[in-house]
């Protein structure tokens, strides 16, 4: 940072004044954090031995002025609001500091609501006070301290440099600060994983260290051009029975159906995101995500479907929506073709029990096996039918009850075909023994 008009420079080896090629040392121990309030004129220094140390600067050098002697906390961030109050992040309390004239006139501590080993932050903007810890956004309120504001999605990506906030919100880096809006920060998704971002003097560009200790100058001054925007391409669809023809079939089963989708893309790795939404199934769209161009469906009841699927770039422009139809079949017992063949088989049995009980009274035992074996295979074709038509999918109990209610219903039914067939055999025995009557008295 730079203070006074010198350039200051922290480490493990502590703080120093950078002179040229000269690093003049203001104190000599590991160093987490260092803040220089503009208004107390103090340089506030968290050192890991959980000492803050406070230095004015006086007769040109650095001279240390034991103002927080008493408070020991390991603090990771320090920030100041327009009252010109200190604020001194910890790691369970954040402290806020009260100064008139240079003195430390109140010191109070409030804790944090949800503390972890993540590093503590915080900024004014305006007359609002937000701190971040473990990814919860917390807002100061006068009379309850900090309540939750916001959190972040997926892995929480935060910190703070050189006075600003940012943070990621999954999709790309963020601060709060207007003044930082003009620029596009839509490029910073390069760097998935920074360490530390500050603007320029002029603030058209910023200053950029990637986790890799990479420095980088992000301008702003020119116009690039936009990259050309590639199609999406349908890359491949996964699953044990699948038949891919001018619309693709799916074999309704206990394994699982993968679409697996492509767009290239030559900015940067996971710059293109994803998102979906399945239509006849569910109505909304999936977050955006750069995993989402594999997707995954466990278990999909029988139906049509169309599937859509819609890219995103690192700037935020949005492909066109490409749909990809399909149909899922049911098992072959439930097709139209099966229960035609039931019905054909059925249809079978009945005229060949009709024909053996009318042709002979040596079949007629045959004929009644035949004909309680068809009112038998028809029940439970209309259980089947029926079950499939409701498609309730409960405990085994409720599915025996269910099924029980069934044959009570179509047992009416089973009775009315059983009586027609006896009827009928019964009455060509009547007619044949009429007839042989007639003949032996003739």
């Amino acid at each position: 940072m730079t203070v006074n008009g010198k350039f200051i420079a922290s480490g493990l080896s502590g703080v120093f004044e950078i002179d040229g090629t000269i690093a003049k040392p203001i104190i000599e121990e590991p160093v987490r954090s260092v803040f220089f309030s503009p208004s107390s004129k103090l340089l506030f220094i968290g050192t890991y031995g959980e000492r803050i140390k406070t230095m004015a600067y006086v007769n040109n050098s650095w001279q240390e002025t034991n103002l927080l002697d008493s408070l020991h906390d390991l603090i990771s961030h320090a920030f100041e609001d327009r009252l010109e109050n200190i604020w001194l992040c910890g790691r369970t309390k954040v402290y806020k500091i009260e100064t008139v004239d240079g003195d430390v006139t109140d010191i109070i501590g409030m804790p944090i609501n949800n503390p972890s080993q993540d590093e503590t932050v915080g900024l004014a903007y305006g007359t609002e006070l937000y701190i971040a810890a473990s990814g919860q956004f917390s807002r100061y309120d006068g009379h309850r301290g900090f309540v939750k504001f916001d959190s972040l999605p997926g892995p929480k990506k935060y910190f703070a440099s050189a006075g600003y906030f940012w943070f990621n919100d999954g999709t790309r880096w963020r601060t709060v600060d207007k003044k930082m809006q003009s620029l596009k920060l839509n490029w910073l998704g390069l760097f998935p994983n920074l360490r530390y971002l500050a603007p320029d003097n002029q603030g058209e560009s910023l200053w950029v260290i990637s986790a890799n200790n990479e420095l980088y100058k992000f301008t702003n001054t020119t116009d690039e051009p936009i990259p050309s925007r590639y199609p999406l391409f349908l890359r491949d669809v996964r699953g044990q029975e699948v038949e891919i023809a001018k619309q693709i079939e799916i074999e309704q089963n206990e394994n699982s159906v993968v679409f697996e989708f492509i767009q290239p893309d030559y900015l940067g790795i996971n710059t293109t995101q994803y998102r979906y939404q399945l239509k006849g199934l569910n109505a909304l769209w999936s977050a955006w995500s750069a995993s989402n161009n594999t997707i995954t469906f466990s278990y999909l009841p029988a139906g049509k479907y169309w599937l859509a699927i819609q890219s995103r770039d690192l700037l935020g422009t949005e492909s066109s929506i490409e749909q990809v139809d399909f149909r899922v079949l049911p098992p072959y017992w439930k097709r139209w073709w099966f229960y035609a063949l039931e019905f054909i088989i059925f249809s079978v049995l009945v005229i060949l029990s009709m024909r053996l009980g009318r042709a002979n009274t040596r079949y007629r035992y045959i004929s009644q096996i035949l004909s309680l074996l068809t009112v038998v295979m028809l029940i439970q074709f209309l259980q089947t039918v029926i079950s499939a038509l409701i498609g309730i999918k409960t405990s085994p109990v409720i599915e025996f009850m269910i099924q029980v209610f069934i044959a009570l219903a179509v047992f009416p039914v089973e009775i009315f075909a059983r009586d027609a067939m006896t009827k009928y055999s019964q009455g060509k025995y009547q007619i044949t023994r009429s007839r042989d009557k007639k003949k032996s008295k003739k």
